[in-house]
């Protein structure tokens, strides 16, 4: 009985330590992925802001606000910059303030048009 409990106290060590080190890789590989998709190029952002800026343009803010439209262009290339040199998370802040900025250049343009009569 004795050379039993010696022969199983080893492999259950090991089996043990075995699945420590697994949940451990696990968690580490799981860490890595989130961490990856969070830093990710903020590739939605930027198209975002460009449809934005379009159809601000389409709407007329070239000649009715175009101290706003370029706002959002210098946002949008401050936004491009910092995709460029890979900082991803103000690449997206900046991306997402381009676009608000154009859609609040519609919402302006809309509430104009609406105003006129």
């Amino acid at each position: 009985m004795l050379g039993c409990t010696y022969v199983v106290l080893p492999i259950n060590c090991f089996f043990t330590s075995y699945l420590i080190l697994n949940k451990r890789f696990t968690l580490i590989l799981t860490t890595l992925a989130i961490l990856a998709a969070c830093a990710s190029a903020p590739v939605q952002e930027m198209s975002d802001a460009r449809q934005a800026i379009r159809a601000a343009e389409a709407a007329g803010a070239t000649q009715h606000s175009p101290q706003q439209l370029r706002e959002a262009y210098l946002l949008l290339e401050k936004a491009q910059k910092n995709l460029e040199s890979r900082d991803y998370p103000d690449a997206k802040r900046f991306a997402r303030d381009a676009r608000d900025k154009a859609v609040q250049t519609l919402e302006n343009l809309s509430s104009k048009d609406n105003a006129s009569p």
